[in-house]
């Protein structure tokens, strides 16, 4: 019986898969030095940002920046062009390329939760990762 897809598939799949993993690694590799200076720039010394999903979808429900003495910067009052909203959406892109490349499809199924800390001050990034599965325990009775 066929599956109606091609025999090199997977491999194909996994081609695309490192393909696409390398470029966005390019990428951060550049991008993520000037980006780590221009927050420290505006005091900011780390990121906490989590995220959520299952059912297919799955999105970063947020992130908070803090700076010297855990004190909360508040990007709406940061005086950011356009509210923040590139910025915002930089910071996401970012914690959101990592998450790809380590666990593509997080989302589906039964999906996943976690959070980064970015201490951008030592440049260490953490990343705590939550699996959801389902656990079925089964009891069989025979007779009354």
């Amino acid at each position: 019986m066929s599956s109606g897809l091609p025999k090199d598939w997977l491999e194909s799949y996994r081609k695309e898969t490192a393909e696409r993993n390398r470029q966005m690694k390019e990428r951060l590799d550049i991008e993520l030095p000037k980006f780590r200076r221009e927050l420290l720039g505006l005091g900011i010394e780390r990121i906490v940002a989590d995220y959520d999903g299952s059912g297919d979808s799955g999105c970063f429900e947020g992130f908070v920046m803090y700076g010297a003495n855990d004190e909360e910067f508040i990007i709406e009052k940061m005086n950011l062009p356009q509210g923040g909203k590139g910025f915002k959406d930089k910071i996401i892109g970012f914690f959101f390329d990592i998450l790809e490349m380590r666990y593509a499809g997080w989302e589906n199924n039964d999906g996943a939760s976690g959070s980064f800390i970015w201490n951008l001050t030592d440049d260490t990034l953490k990343h705590t990762h939550n699996e959801n599965t389902v656990s079925v325990n089964t009891t069989k009775h025979e007779g009354w």
